[in-house]
């Protein structure tokens, strides 16, 4: 059976040279760009990738509240606005189940988050 590795790495690859900066552009707001043109295989790697960050930030959310946001770049508006514009993404042309999962997930986060802001 040939070794799935050399597929894989193009689907890395192809979604590594969509993180570089560009003038004018945020290395996100390129990603999602990116995501949006990427071929079907290369989304389904990057879904899962993006699937499990949010998984585990919703878990850490969960045992430590807002703290975990300091261990970002960005407020925590800007990395719940950059999951939401993932989800927008990788809805357009097919919806998944893996899809379905990220925006389950992420749909979670913002909820928990929204709620635990208005208990304050």
């Amino acid at each position: 059976m040939p070794s799935a590795l050399p597929l894989t790495r193009r689907f890395v690859e192809a979604l590594a040279y969509a993180t570089e900066v560009h003038a004018g552009q945020s290395r996100k707001a390129r990603y999602v760009a990116h995501v949006r043109t990427a071929g079907p295989d290369a989304r389904r790697v990057s879904c899962a990738d993006k699937l499990h960050n949010a998984r585990s930030i919703l878990r850490d959310y969960r045992a430590d509240g807002e703290r975990i946001w300091t261990r970002f770049n960005a407020p925590p508006e800007e990395q719940l606005c950059y999951y939401r514009m993932l989800v927008d993404a990788f809805r357009q042309p097919d919806r998944t189940a893996l899809f379905a999962e990220l925006e389950r997930v992420v749909g979670e986060l913002e909820a928990e988050r929204r709620k635990a802001l208005e208990g304050r």
